[in-house]
């Protein structure tokens, strides 16, 4: 026998709908002691000039009562000086991401690679797609091949666990210049003759590096490339 689906609305107050997704507060009844407030998965659009009160009209009461997660641009703090800590009083984490200041919380995106064998390598070119995108087709050798020597690092860096993985680490290593080259030669060499040997799949990313390192040309165009984007 099927299940009688669940009405969508109240049957003491047939206007007045079930909370199967959080409100969002738009609105005090002008005389009544009732929220107005839109449910559902609908998009809520306010635009009005500065100073109109918009923040403590709109954006602070919904900061203090709604229970899903938010995301909220507050370049000025306003919001999160007045309600972060309610809600962390609440049990949710809350965290201000300022990455122009050195008071921020922060994450690592290379944690989100996969580290499977299998899956590593298209993870990669595909954070390294939105990282180096040509600023004029022109360039966009330039880019490539920005892009294929992130690759190898990245691959380098999941192999050697004395390393961290992370973009700070991989400029680190990049900022050599014009003896990268020769340092990822030796490393290859090295780690040979060593119980850490690169995978095949690393070393073939490497060499491609070493290769083009040698162009006197382009090479200095694409360290360059590659520097700028990981010291954003």
């Amino acid at each position: 026998m099927r299940r009688k689906e669940k009405s969508l609305y109240s049957p003491t107050k047939p206007q007045k709908r079930i909370e199967r997704f959080p409100p969002i507060l738009i609105g005090k009844h002008p005389t009544e002691d009732d929220f107005l407030a839109s449910y559902g998965q609908t998009f809520v659009m306010l635009a009005a000039p500065p100073g109109t009160g918009k923040g403590v009209g709109m954006v602070i009461p919904n900061a203090l009562t709604y229970p899903d997660s938010m995301v909220i641009n507050d370049p000025k703090f306003e919001n999160w000086h007045l309600t972060a800590g309610f809600r962390a009083s609440c049990g949710q984490e809350v965290f201000r991401f300022s990455p122009e200041m050195l008071e921020t919380h922060r994450w690592n995106p290379l944690s989100r690679l996969n580290r499977d064998p299998l899956f590593r390598l298209g993870d990669i070119k595909s954070m390294a797609s939105v990282l180096f995108v040509p600023d004029n087709p022109k360039n966009a050798s330039f880019f490539s091949a920005s892009a294929d020597i992130f690759t190898a690092l990245v691959l380098y860096l999941m192999e050697t666990p004395s390393l961290p993985l992370t973009l700070p680490q991989i400029y680190e290593i990049s900022a050599q210049g014009m003896v990268l080259g020769e340092w990822a030669k030796k490393e290859m060499e090295a780690r040979s003759q060593g119980d850490q040997p690169l995978s095949s799949e690393c070393l073939r990313e490497m060499n491609r590096m070493v290769s083009s390192s040698q162009s006197k040309t382009g090479w200095p165009i694409t360290q360059d490339i590659l520097n700028k984007r990981l010291s954003l």
